[in-house]
Order: C-alpha cells, then structure tokens, then sequence
C-alpha cells in the first residue's frame, strides 16, 4: 500500500515526550546500548504518533493506519495497533497508547524509579505492538507492587483478608461436598462486590486488593 508522503504529518515531539527523552538521556551512562536504543526509538515513535493521531484516525482501514503509523515512526505497527469501529474510537485507542507511556514515566519518576523503567519497560517484541505490550506489563506488574505495599502499611488489609476468608468459608459450609459450580462462584463475587461497596471509603476501587492480595497478607506472607 502507497503512503501520501505530501500528507502534512508533523514531526515535531510534544513538551511532554521531550521531557522523557531528556530524563532517558541523563540515564543513557546506565544503560546498556540496547535498552537505552530501544527505549529511545518507543518513546520517540509514542511522541510521533500524538500530534497525528487525529489525522490517522480518519483513515479508514487499520491496515492504512498501520502503515501509516509504520512509516511515521519506524517502528512496525501490526494488526491490532490502531483498532477501532470509526474515527473516535480509532482516536481514542491510540492516545491511550501515548497516555500509557506518560502515565508509566509519572509514576517512575514519583516512585524514584525511572533507572528500572528506561531499562525494562521497553524490552518487548521489536515491532510496535510488542513495544506498548511490555509498556502495558511494566506499570501494571509496578501498580501491583505499590498496592500491596500500601495495603501491609494500613490497618484495614487484615480487615479485609479476614472478610474474604469469612465468605469463603462461608461458601464451602453451604456446599461443604460439592465441586466449585459457577452459580456458587458468581454468588461469592457479588457479596465481595457488595463488601467493597460497603467500603470505599477505606479503599478506592481502583486499589480494590485482589483476593490473592489480601488472602497472602491476612497470613503475613
């Protein structure tokens, strides 16, 4: 497919990309030469993408989009990259993908941990898509380590393993005999949603703890 290199794409980066790069520079010494290439090439193809987002979401077919983004960025953008059912969800999903990377790089620099981010957040697949994945993996795996460190500094972790164990137990006691069924299953998910509910304002539901969180600290694991 042939690219309309008249199309007036803009190459600038925006401030905040800038902003990432420079921080990536003044790490470069304690990089290796792959991770800082590789980190460098993510973050400028994110910063290239943004400006032109709204113009390569008119197009019309993912595979154009695609090779479009491919040959703005350099970085191989495949099946899946730039989805969605029109022009506002194309929109949408792509600047969620630069979000991603500013979002990452705030919580590093806040948490003190920008030497692990430039070093391994960007160490996925070559192509574009295997990029963003690794991005994606490296603030949700951070995410979790946060979590569950605040939850073992905050007096209502116990509180809240105890109650899961006290409805799990309370599960098995009504069916002590029977196999997990899917009935049982849902109907334990819905008192755990309502207990979260009963409780937001100790925790926000965006740092609602798994069940294997708060069952591993209830044993101070």
């Amino acid at each position: 497919m042939s690219i309309n290199t008249n199309k007036n794409f803009s190459q600038s980066l925006p401030v905040e990309i800038q902003n990432v790069i420079a921080d990536l520079e003044n790490h470069k010494n304690s990089l290796t030469p792959n991770r800082f290439e590789k980190a460098y090439a993510t973050i400028k193809g994110l910063g290239l993408l943004s400006p032109n987002i709204d113009a390569i979401a008119k197009l019309t077919s993912e595979k154009e989009r695609n090779t479009t983004i491919t040959y703005l960025t350099g970085l191989l953008a495949e099946p899946g990259f730039s989805e969605g059912r029109n022009e506002e969800e194309v929109s949408k999903f792509l600047t969620g993908r630069v979000n991603l990377l500013l979002q990452n790089y705030q919580l590093a620099s806040a948490e003190n941990q920008l030497q692990d981010f430039f070093s391994n957040a960007f160490k996925g697949d070559p192509c574009f898509n295997g990029r963003v994945a690794k991005l994606e993996e490296w603030g949700a795996k951070s995410r979790f380590n946060l979590q569950e460190e605040s939850l073992r500094n905050t007096g209502y972790s116990t509180q809240l393993a105890n109650k899961y164990l006290e409805l799990l137990y309370e599960m098995g006691e009504k069916q002590p005999n029977a196999a997990l069924t899917m009935d049982n299953f849902i109907g334990f998910m819905r008192q755990l949603s309502n207990y979260q509910s009963e409780h937001q304002q100790f925790v926000e539901s965006s740092q609602f703890p798994t069940i294997w969180t708060v069952v591993k600290l209830a044993f101070g694991s």
